[in-house]
């Protein structure tokens, strides 16, 4: 989970230096987060807007003092349509990404 939001962030700011550098632009740029729903030891769960509200990784370990047993993210379902001569390169971009 925080793999993803490292990863996020470095996008981020690889997006941002990129438009800078190609097109002389001041960028704002905000942190970027999906809502996460937070599983609880107990069974509860929580929805998380905002990234301060991550849980610490202290309560995410592996063992008996973890207080959060998942943390889990959005999954977009999508359909493609297009003309059939773009099918081989949409299945070779959605297959990367």
């Amino acid at each position: 989970m925080r793999r993803s939001l490292r990863r996020a962030l470095l996008t981020r700011q690889v997006a941002r230096q990129r438009l800078d550098d190609e097109y002389a632009s001041d960028v704002i740029v905000s942190r970027p987060f999906v809502p996460v729903r937070i599983v609880h030891q107990d069974g509860s769960s929580d929805i998380i807007q905002n990234p301060v509200d991550f849980p610490a990784p202290a309560d995410m370990s592996a063992g008996s003092d973890a207080r959060v047993v998942a943390a889990e993210e959005a999954i977009v379902e999508a359909r493609i349509i297009a003309p059939e001569e773009y099918a081989g390169a949409i299945m070779d971009l959605a297959s990367v990404r």
